[in-house]
């Protein structure tokens, strides 16, 4: 089937981007790109693209022209450390469901990706990108927000309106504060906010009844709300390498847990409802000054849960 106009002129112009001179053969670039292409047929029978995979890409950045590609739904660029600018042209496509721009070069976003009305997976970890465009909209669907190892200090007002978001991951980056708004995400499971430099965990995450996993290792928290507690779905919390001193007394009701890691802090003393996690598999407490006392509870009152005290 022939290509539409429209896929055409941006594959034409796409074949003829500066590559990497160490991978400089248009020849190869070309196989790759048509290797990469995912196509469907229109009315017209003919075909158009609605998915670029590329995985290594040998070019540095994307022409602009890829906003031609109007029944584009996923974006895929992963690996290389090569590409170092994504268009904001890229913006203008409305039929985007999923972006992934992993391991690149990237520095920056498309301002206006947030604003895209079907997107619902987007993925930019491991690049040195330092902020998140605010512009995302009431209408947004984004279920999976990914941006491990970045430069990220905040996230954005405007991503309170993503409620939909099931799991976001945000670890390896520089944000010091985890916005209240946090706790309007009711449909949360995964949050992952490892090495970075949170000091509070808000009150608001009470709000959050089907998160499954939190991940809030490596930061500097000083202490767990009480609310923490209502997190009732809550399965695997990792809270090591902090600056907690006590657990709140209310750490019992916390039902579904199979998981709870506390390495590194500053616990002496651990409540008493802790005990009464009876589905709890795994416990860390590497480097607590625990009493003899809670020790040999531990032993006592969760004899099926592995405990690790060194």
């Amino acid at each position: 089937m022939p290509l539409n106009k429209d896929e055409e002129i941006f594959l034409e112009e796409f074949k003829k981007i500066k590559l990497d001179p160490n991978y400089g053969d248009h020849l190869i670039w070309s196989r790759t790109l048509a290797s990469s292409l995912e196509t469907e047929n229109d009315c017209k029978n003919a075909e158009r693209i609605i998915a670029i995979d590329l995985i290594n890409p040998l070019f540095f950045e994307i022409p602009p022209s890829i906003k031609k590609l109007r029944r584009l739904r996923k974006l895929k660029l992963i690996s290389g450390g090569k590409v170092k600018l994504i268009p904001d042209s890229l913006a203008d496509i409305p039929t985007l469901e999923e972006l992934q721009f992993e391991y690149l070069n990237l520095r920056k976003l498309p301002e206006g990706i947030g604003s895209l009305s079907e997107l619902k997976y987007l993925s930019f970890e491991f690049n040195h990108i330092d902020s998140i465009p605010n512009t995302f909209k009431p209408e947004s669907k984004l279920l999976h927000l990914k941006f491990r190892g970045n430069n990220i200090t905040s996230l954005p007002k405007s991503l309170k309106w993503c409620r939909e978001l099931t799991v976001i991951r945000g670890s390896k980056n520089l944000i010091t504060q985890l916005p209240q708004f946090i706790g309007e995400f009711h449909k949360l499971r995964v949050m992952h906010f490892a090495r970075n430099e949170i000091q509070k965990i808000p009150n608001s995450i009470g709000n959050l009844i089907n998160l499954e996993e939190l991940n809030l290792n490596n930061n500097a928290i000083a202490s767990v709300p009480d609310r923490l507690c209502l997190c009732t779905s809550l399965k695997k919390l990792s809270l090591s390498n902090n600056n907690i001193t006590e657990l709140p007394t209310r750490l019992g009701e916390l039902t579904s847990l199979e998981f709870l890691s506390l390495n590194g802090n500053r616990i002496k003393n651990l409540p008493s409802s802790l005990f009464d996690l009876r589905k709890l598999k795994i416990l860390h407490l590497d480097g607590l000054s625990l009493s003899s006392k809670d020790e040999r509870l531990l032993q006592k009152k969760m004899p099926n849960t592995k405990c690790c005290l060194n």
